[in-house]
């Protein structure tokens, strides 16, 4: 419980974009291109978003969760 809330805490940092795109897709389970069309943002925009907000938690919370990759994040192969 601790880490789960640790990561939101660190989420709630982020910037305000980023916080929405990481809260739409990781807390709302919503689809990157769902998550995109809603924001108005290129699909693109938003795996970068979440890039970055992965890799912030990772630095801030990494040592209490262990992080896999998330391949919608990344697009098609």
């Amino acid at each position: 419980m601790i880490a789960l809330t640790s990561c939101w805490k660190s989420i709630e940092q982020m910037p305000p974009r980023r916080r929405m795109i990481a809260f739409l897709v990781w807390g709302e389970a919503w689809e990157v291109k769902r998550a995109a069309d809603h924001l108005g943002l290129a699909t693109s925009t938003v795996r970068v978003h979440l890039r970055e907000a992965r890799l912030q938690l990772r630095a801030s919370v990494g040592h209490l969760v262990p992080f896999i990759e998330d391949e919608e994040d990344w697009g098609p192969a």
